[in-house]
């Protein structure tokens, strides 16, 4: 009884499971990020954020901030 279950149940289960395992993560995993890509929301955030921010940080607020060398 032991040796029949264990030549035909862990010999073909096994085998089947490890090769189907592999085969559905990895086609799953680069379908996901590659449909999901949030790098152009936060692109085109950054950009419109840094101009405003380093203009008038650099044309003035620098400069006026120095009371101590007056």
């Amino acid at each position: 009884m032991t040796d029949d279950k264990r030549e035909r149940s862990p010999a073909d289960e096994p085998d089947t499971p490890a090769d189907a395992a592999p085969d559905t993560p990895a086609d799953a995993a680069p379908e996901t990020p590659a449909v999901a890509k949030p790098v152009e929301t936060p692109a085109s955030d950054t950009p419109a954020v840094a101009e405003p921010v380093g203009t008038p940080a650099s044309a003035g607020p620098a400069t006026a901030r120095r009371p101590g060398v007056d």
